[in-house]
């Protein structure tokens, strides 16, 4: 999907709920700064959440899969490419 390929029998990306209650308290401890710009949550990574990230980086044992998969998507993921794969559905 990244590289603009499309398969009918591709999963549609499901939003977890979870996420939404992940980013309040993300907020809640001062990790994450939100705002809304032109009805659009927009969310701003705080000096404290940067800490966090870089301890999360750093460490050896924790989150690896998810490190790589982050890895993979460096530099390939724009904010009008994450609007395209979560509309993606109703383009076919």
């Amino acid at each position: 999907m990244l590289d603009g390929v499309r398969n009918l029998d591709d999963v549609p990306l499901r939003i977890d709920p979870s996420l939404n209650r992940a980013i309040d308290y993300a907020i809640a401890e001062g990790l994450l700064a939100a705002s809304v710009k032109s009805k659009t949550l927009s969310l701003e990574v705080l000096p404290h959440g940067k800490e966090f990230y870089d301890k999360v980086m750093a460490a050896i044992d924790c989150m690896e899969q998810e490190k790589r998969f982050a890895d993979q998507l460096r530099g390939r993921l724009s904010s009008e490419k994450v609007e395209e794969i979560l509309n993606w559905e109703t383009r076919l």
